[in-house]
Order: C-alpha cells, then sequence, then structure tokens
C-alpha cells in the first residue's frame, strides 16, 4: 500500500512538472508587407504569434495595431516599445484588453521615439510602471483618446536620468496611477508635457512634478 501511495506522489509531481509551460519572449519586426496586425504571424520574427502564457514583448521597429483580431492581449512580464528603432502601438476602437505584469516602456532606445495610442478597451499595467522614455535620451509619447489605462506608477521619464520631450496627451477616456505619477525627474530632464483637454488623470498617492 506504501509503495502505491509512493508512486501516486511520484506521478503526480511529473504531471505537474508536464503541464507546467514556460512563458516565451517575442519579438514584434513589422515585417508583414500587407498590415500592421498584431494578429498577423507575419509581423513576429520566427512567423508565430504570441500565445499565452507570454513572458517579454520586444517591439523592435514599425507599427503595431492592436484591433478585435488580437483578443485580450495578457503579458507576463515586461513590454518594451521602440527597443531598436521608432515604433508606434496603436489600440483601435474595436481593441479588447492589454495587460501585463511588468514594465510598460515607451521608447527603450537612445535618439529614438516611442508611440502609444490608445482609444478604447482596457490597458492595465497591473504590477508595474508605465515609462514614458527610459533614459540615454529615447523619448515616449502615450495618447488616450478613451478607453481606461491603470498602472501601479507612471514616470515621464522611466529611468532617473536627464531626459527630454517626453509626452502625455488625454483627450478622453481614463489614466490612472495607483501610486505614484512623476514628471520631470531627476532635476535636467526637460521639455516633459501633460495635456489633458477631456478625460481624467488619477493619482492615487501623489504626483511630483520637477
Amino acid at each position: 500500500m506504501l509503495n502505491k501511495f509512493k508512486w501516486v506522489v511520484v506521478l503526480s509531481v511529473l504531471c505537474c512538472m508536464c503541464c507546467t509551460v514556460r512563458a516565451a519572449d517575442y519579438t514584434y519586426d513589422d515585417g508583414d508587407p500587407n498590415n500592421h496586425l498584431w494578429s498577423s504571424k507575419f509581423n513576429w520574427t520566427g512567423d508565430a504569434v504570441p500565445v499565452a502564457p507570454i513572458g517579454k514583448i520586444h517591439h523592435k521597429n514599425g507599427i503595431c495595431v492592436i484591433d478585435s483580431s488580437a483578443g485580450n492581449i495578457g503579458i507576463d512580464s515586461h513590454f518594451y516599445l521602440a527597443e531598436t528603432n521608432d515604433a508606434n502601438m496603436v489600440m483601435t476602437p474595436d481593441a479588447g484588453s492589454l495587460t501585463t505584469d511588468g514594465f510598460m516602456i515607451v521608447c527603450y532606445t537612445a535618439g529614438k521615439r516611442g508611440y502609444v495610442e490608445v482609444n478604447v478597451g482596457t490597458c492595465d499595467f497591473r504590477n508595474s510602471t508605465i515609462g514614458l522614455g527610459i533614459g540615454w535620451s529615447g523619448s515616449g509619447t502615450m495618447v488616450v483618446n478613451g478607453g481606461t489605462v491603470a498602472a501601479s506608477s507612471v514616470r515621464m521619464p522611466h529611468a532617473a536620468q536627464a531626459v527630454a520631450g517626453n509626452r502625455l496627451e488625454i483627450h478622453g477616456g481614463t489614466m490612472t496611477s495607483r501610486d505614484t505619477f512623476i514628471m520631470s525627474y531627476p532635476v535636467g530632464s526637460t521639455d516633459n508635457e501633460v495635456l489633458i483637454d477631456g478625460g481624467a488623470l488619477y493619482a492615487q498617492t501623489h504626483m511630483r512634478i520637477g
């Protein structure tokens, strides 16, 4: 009886090990000559659309359009935008949701520009930060025309470096920082701008400007 019990335990452990799927990282290269859709396999290195569990997303360059064909996207780690060259990501009016458990870095590379536009749906960076520009002279822009954007914190720029030219525009919908909203910090980070002519920006703890 004891031996049978041991075998049951061993088989259970093996089943758990076999059923555990490691999250894979994906690189968006905008390689499809006919569109810029997230859902097109030709826009991904290796011609494979991300499937859960998704680790990191490396958006190297070009335009990425998230529409209804992408469904609801869940990322277990970070989303790096403009990691090699200028890059844009747009959530269309019929898009579903985009959630991550890591950073959303809008422009990761020196001298490049990253751009994110949210028109509807939900973007939730549940346990981390939206960073507009990470440092080293890269700059990021986020435009919220509708929908809901939330993060643990919002930083312009993300890293503690003197980076200029990051921009946040809110024309509709809501952006919520569950902790802090920080702009133009440290000293020397200049020409960072926030424009709100519709919708709302909430910081549940505090805001720091400069």
